[in-house]
């Protein structure tokens, strides 16, 4: 995608990273049927073609969450040192 769309690349990635999950679903449909979107950035249109890159939905297990905790215990401070 960067030596075909050379600058507008990383406005592309963003464009597309700051969509909103249905809007990335209706996206990928529509580059899947069309094999290419165009785009609007900045008063441009920037046509995205399907081989520049490709959608994948995962579901991911989280099994533990570990919490730093954000107060210290008293007994630990500077002042019980000196």
């Amino acid at each position: 995608m960067g030596k075909e769309l050379k600058k507008d690349c990383q406005n592309v990635i963003k464009y597309i990273s700051e969509l909103e999950d249905d809007a990335k679903r209706d996206f990928s449909k529509a580059l899947d049927s069309n094999k290419s979107v165009t785009i609007n950035i900045d008063g441009r249109e920037i046509l995205v073609l399907d081989k520049y890159l490709t959608f994948e939905e995962k579901e991911i297990k989280i099994h533990e969450e570990k919490f730093l905790p954000h107060v210290i215990e008293p007994s630990f401070g500077l002042g019980r040192i000196l």
